[in-house]
């Protein structure tokens, strides 16, 4: 155990973090994890990139899916922890 100011036992459990600094954490671990989504391969869309897929009319239907089913669980979070996808349909130029 340490000694002095601020020091807490080893068998002591940390502090709790309050909700809405935890919504906030959660909220921005979320938005770097979306923030290059469109430039990664992903495996529904066969190896290529969102960025890539979104060339064709198929891959448009694909990508759009793989974001409606983000948002439907995403909908389902607390509302101070959900993303906003329609930052990534802007950047992938999807509609609504």
């Amino acid at each position: 155990m340490h000694e002095g100011k601020g020091a807490r036992d080893i068998d002591e459990p940390p502090a709790e973090i309050p909700p809405k600094e935890m919504s906030r954490a959660i909220l921005e671990l979320k938005k770097k994890h979306y923030a290059d989504w469109a430039d990664h391969p992903l495996p529904p869309l066969g190896g290529r990139t969102p960025r890539e897929a979104v060339r064709t009319r198929a891959g448009r239907e694909q990508v759009d899916l793989l974001i409606k089913d983000c948002e439907n669980r995403e909908s389902r979070e607390p509302e101070g922890q959900r993303y906003d996808f329609s930052v990534l349909r802007r950047e992938l130029r999807l509609s609504t």
